[in-house]
């Protein structure tokens, strides 16, 4: 494992939902935390520590390591206590994500290869995700833009590295023209036509390269859906929409797509009682669909989800719980923005909560020891 992984690895430790947590995955993991790699890393973090808590906390493991180390070398017995957290703990999404490429790719480097740039991208998948919902209108800002432009270079790079396996270089292409749409968005709500426009086209031409001629037609369509808002007629818009339902009358995670845009757009325009509607609507479709969860996607069915591509290249499971996720992301900014509005500071609130709880502490521990469960299964008894 490199010193991108272990620090992951170290830095999930001290990050634990609690003490005996963190104290036993140190001790189900102890030749990884004495390795001489591991006493640098954790020295230059209790140096470059952010705060005193997070010093003590990082001090706390090397303590804890020094123990452990004079327990494992001279076979007596040694109290060894329980971890404390650091005080601010960094984004554990990310921090968990990158830890497990990085794991799976030190336990098994010949079967990783391919794997990795796989990993990468859904990495990559994640920070889309969670971008999303902040491309709405009131919501959007540079930083978006910048993340976005991130993402669409770190696919590129995947796409420069040949290694992708079992993802195909049509699957690579269709995230990137996912994210220039997204950008789209985000442009549009920045009240940015021309850029917006600029990134919709870019996005059809990606789907034309890959022979999806509906969703070409619908990147250009937003195209020119973004000359149209520019001169304020919000009713080709509805039509639009309207017309883009109308094909796909079963419920979906598409027509449940299509709904949430076209609550998105009433709320942009101040009509939060038909986006009322509409949201409510795309809610109940998700839950006839199996998505109920209000939470979104939990650990577990992320866990199982990777898995299952991790060993037999099932990406549509996984595709599919990240699309849903996304729509709830979305669904909870825009009733946080109408309750906002309204002056319903609780409701608010208890939205912001929600769409946070997509991605809280319990839901990433969960995933980080489904995943860990897993390994025998992705690489075999190893």
């Amino acid at each position: 494992m490199d010193d991108t992984g272990l620090r992951g690895f170290l830095t999930e430790i001290v990050t634990m939902p609690s003490a005996e947590q963190a104290r036993d995955l140190a001790l189900s993991n102890r030749k990884l935390l004495l390795s001489p790699a591991a006493f640098r890393i954790v020295q230059d973090m209790v140096r470059d520590a952010a705060s005193e808590a997070d010093r003590a906390a990082w001090t706390s493991l090397l303590a804890f390591r020094a123990e452990l180390f004079e327990r494992t070398v001279t076979g007596r017995s040694v109290d060894i206590p329980p971890l404390p957290r650091l005080a601010v703990a960094p984004d554990p999404t990310r921090d968990r994500f990158r830890y497990w490429l990085d794991r799976i790719q030190a336990m098994a480097p010949e079967r990783a290869t391919g794997a990795t740039g796989a990993f990468r991208v859904l990495a990559l998948d994640r920070r889309h995700t969670a971008l999303l919902p902040r491309t709405m209108f009131g919501m959007a800002d540079d930083t978006v833009v910048s993340g976005l432009e991130e993402i669409l270079a770190g696919y590129h790079a995947v796409l420069a590295d040949g290694e992708h396996s079992p993802l195909s270089i049509e699957d690579i292409l269709r995230r990137c023209a996912q994210v220039c749409h997204t950008l789209g968005r985000a442009a549009a709500s920045l009240d940015r036509p021309a850029h917006a426009e600029e990134h919709y086209r870019a996005a059809g031409d990606l789907y034309e390269r890959i022979g999806d001629a509906e969703q070409a037609a619908e990147a250009r369509t937003s195209a020119a859906r973004t000359r149209e808002s520019a001169d304020r007629d919000v009713d080709a818009e509805l039509r639009r929409l309207h017309t883009a339902l109308d094909a796909l009358p079963a419920p979906s995670t598409r027509r449940a797509a299509l709904v949430v845009e076209l609550a998105e757009l009433h709320v942009r325009n101040g009509n939060d009682i038909d986006a009322q509607r509409w949201l409510a609507q795309a809610q109940d479709m998700l839950a006839s669909l199996g998505h109920d969860d209000p939470a979104g996607p939990t650990g577990t069915r992320l866990a199982q989800a990777l898995t299952s591509f991790a060993t037999a290249g099932d990406a549509d499971t996984l595709d599919e719980l990240m699309r849903v996720r996304n729509l709830y992301d979305r669904i909870y900014a825009a009733w946080q923005q109408i309750r906002q509005t309204e002056g319903d500071v609780e409701e608010a609130r208890r939205y912001t909560e929600l769409a946070a709880g997509l991605d809280d502490e319990a839901a990433n521990e969960e995933f980080s020891r489904r995943m860990r469960a897993a390994l025998p299964e992705i690489f075999g008894d190893t």
